[in-house]
């Protein structure tokens, strides 16, 4: 009777311990998946996870036609809805050591970015900044024109192989008036999603972005707004 249990135990137990572990590493890269998507195309939530070291996104050249126009002492504050929930955020503009720091006001520990005349941060990426939140700006934004095409990619390292995950494509489709202000009209497509963003000719900040349950809106900022239902 001893040794059946024995032999029987360590059968039992060693699948169980393989669909466990199997189980609970694809839930943590369909959730590191998840979140990197809505930080690098919405950038509208408000925290930045630690994602896999084997994520990563590659860019295609990209030549920027301005430098930076935010200044320090302005401030941007933006309406978020999402999932029918509102919210605003308030982005402070400040001077940092060698480069203009965008400050969010709500943040309970004083987050930002430091940021150069190119509008790249330390991590030097021109889809996001580093502080995933900050999206009334993204380094982007100083290359758009009225015929601008750009892709990024996300890829995954897999047992040395390189998968593509994502395929991003940023394309101005348009020039409009919103909120009385100048813009291009970029969209930003991924498989099945799809993200309208307006940015202002002069600042090359964000006036409006919408995409599937969520609109991000310029509401307050250093020159006049004319919402007249843009």
């Amino acid at each position: 009777m001893t040794d059946t249990h024995a032999q029987t135990k360590p059968a039992n137990k060693k699948p169980e311990k393989k669909g466990l572990q199997f189980g609970v590493t694809t839930k943590y890269f369909l959730m590191s998946l998840g979140i990197f998507l809505v930080i690098v195309i919405f950038g509208g939530i408000i925290f930045k996870p630690n994602l896999p070291n084997d994520v990563i996104v590659k860019e295609d050249p990209l030549i920027k036609n301005t430098e930076l126009a935010i200044k320090p002492g302005e401030i941007y504050v933006y309406n978020y809805d999402i999932n029918n929930t509102n919210n605003t955020l308030t982005f402070m503009i400040k001077t940092g050591s060698n480069c203009t720091f965008i400050q969010v006001k709500e943040s309970v520990n004083a987050t930002g970015s430091c940021i150069d005349k190119n509008g790249n941060d330390k991590k030097g990426g021109n889809v996001s900044l580093e502080v995933g939140y900050i999206s009334m700006f993204k380094p982007w934004m100083l290359a758009v024109h009225g015929s601008w095409h750009w892709n990024a990619r996300m890829t995954v390292d897999v047992a040395g192989s390189e998968i593509e995950l994502k395929n991003i494509s940023f394309d101005t489709v348009d020039e409009e008036r919103i909120l009385g202000r100048e813009s291009f009209v970029v969209e930003i497509t991924s498989d099945n999603l799809h993200i309208a963003t307006w940015i202002d000719k002069e600042k090359r900040i964000l006036l409006k972005e919408k995409g599937n349950d969520y609109e991000i809106k310029l509401v307050s900022a250093p020159f006049e707004l004319n919402d007249t239902g843009g």
